[in-house]
């Protein structure tokens, strides 16, 4: 019974640790484009979490610039989480989704094709939260870097033979203001 009993109150007092809450992140960017963000605290420092975002650019050398929208792993680092004047950064990965184009792309030297459809997100940032409520909602500002990483082959253009395969990476930084709730 007192096993028991201790379940039910180290339960009950975890629920309502400083360090234990979940929140959303909502924003838009200067790309245009949002993000939304699951955020979860295990301790008070750190948060894991899942999102969603949408950004208008062109995410290869051949796509039109469109909206791109895309699905992210989160982890965050509060600094100063008690105070009413946080920082915050973060580090996103996930999947763009997207449609590739069959179009062949060159340069002076080398002809290109992409591989796939899909890149790789990745987004990297630093921001600023100022808390308005006990729970530790507020407005945020952040500055972030957000990229496409995504192969291409790379043919010879006598033979239009595949040579290789290369990475190619596009990145974008932005700047956006948003809400924590």
């Amino acid at each position: 019974m007192r096993y028991i009993l201790f379940a039910i109150l180290v339960m009950v007092y975890s629920g309502n640790a400083l360090g234990q809450h979940h929140h959303l992140f909502a924003d838009a960017g200067t790309l245009p484009g949002f993000s939304v963000t699951y955020n979860y605290r295990p301790v008070k420092h750190l948060g894991i979490g899942i999102g969603i975002q949408g950004y208008s650019f062109a995410p290869t050398l051949i796509n039109n610039r469109a909206f791109v929208p895309g699905v992210f792993a989160d982890v965050r680092v509060n600094i100063r989480p008690q105070k009413n004047n946080q920082f915050l950064s973060f580090l996103d990965m996930g999947v763009n989704i997207y449609e590739r184009d069959d179009r062949y792309y060159s340069t002076s030297h080398n002809v290109f094709k992409l591989r796939s459809n899909n890149g790789f997100y990745m987004g990297l940032g630093f921001g600023y939260l100022r808390r308005i409520t006990k729970r530790g909602s507020g407005p945020y500002a952040a500055l972030k870097m957000v990229s496409n990483w995504y192969n291409s082959d790379r043919y010879d253009p006598v033979t239009l033979q595949r040579v290789s395969t290369w990475m190619n990476v596009d990145g974008r930084l932005l700047f956006s203001l948003g809400f924590k709730f």
